[in-house]
């Protein structure tokens, strides 16, 4: 129900088969946080009192549970104390908890600290794709490209189809100075964003950036393409224009000494005999 957008029934429903958890999240999604908060709290009085309040007596099941119901009454509440309370708990090992933090950073555009959480999450799951794509973003905004190359690599190597990662891999190629390599990563995402424009177009300057004609002559046709009712910008066809010339003008002049070379060899032939 949920996946198909009918929050409402699946509230329902889970709540008809006492489903405790999912009730708390479709009550959240709906913005029922007083009710969520309510059902949360009776949950975490009952987890805790098992225990004498002591969540270092509950085994490492326990704690899970315990872990996640911090975090749902953070989501309640709006509490990002309450996350880090999740991760305590939890003995360091619940990486939720770091993720929904690296995300509240990472909102609010704080860049550093959505990378120190999504990095904790990371090494607990290394295999979260979007915790990588995450940290990636934080990382290319404060300009720590290395981090942000070892980000975008591990998620097109989860997820080869991600475009978008592999246009962001390129572009961090580029501040590196690695055009082979951005321009390899703008194959794949080309391949996988085939009607975005301006992929094509960094597609086409990186491949022209090489030397490499044909791929930057397809760059440029697919971007005129996609950009029918934009004007291409005049720099960019000066550009082709001149890289054109550049690379075809010694070819022409090397023809033209041949052609001088024979000449002349024909005329010494005609003096001997």
């Amino acid at each position: 129900y949920r996946k198909m957008n009918m929050t409402q029934s699946a509230l329902k429903e889970y709540t008809d088969l006492q489903c405790w958890d999912e009730v708390i999240r479709c009550c959240i999604l709906l913005g029922r946080k007083s009710k969520a908060e309510e059902l949360i709290e009776k949950r975490l009085k009952v987890q805790l009192q098992k225990h004498g309040n002591n969540p270092q007596q509950m085994s490492k099941s326990e704690k899970r549970a315990l872990a996640q119901t911090y975090c749902f009454l953070g989501m309640a509440r709006n509490d990002p104390s309450l996350y880090l309370k999740s991760w305590e708990v939890s003995g360091n090992a619940y990486p939720k908890a770091k993720r929904i933090l690296g995300n509240y950073h990472l909102n609010r555009k704080e860049w550093k600290e959505a990378i120190i959480h999504y990095r904790d999450a990371l090494d607990i799951n290394p295999i979260h794709i979007e915790s990588w794509y995450n940290q990636g973003i934080a990382a290319q905004e404060i300009k720590d490209f290395h981090t942000a190359k070892t980000a975008y690599t591990r998620v097109v190597q989860l997820d080869s189809e991600r475009g978008e990662a592999w246009n962001n891999l390129a572009a961090v190629h580029l501040h590196l100075k690695n055009h082979k390599e951005a321009l390899g990563a703008l194959e794949y995402a080309v391949k996988h964003k085939r009607d975005n424009w301006k992929i094509w177009e960094n597609y086409f300057t990186t491949a022209l950036h090489l030397k490499q004609l044909p791929k930057a002559f397809t760059g440029l046709q697919e971007t005129i393409n996609l950009r029918r009712e934009a004007a291409i910008d005049q720099q960019i066809i000066d550009l082709m224009t001149q890289e054109t010339i550049r690379q075809t003008l010694p070819k022409l002049n090397l023809d033209e000494n041949k052609d001088d070379g024979g000449a002349a060899d024909d005329a010494d032939d005609a003096a001997a005999a």
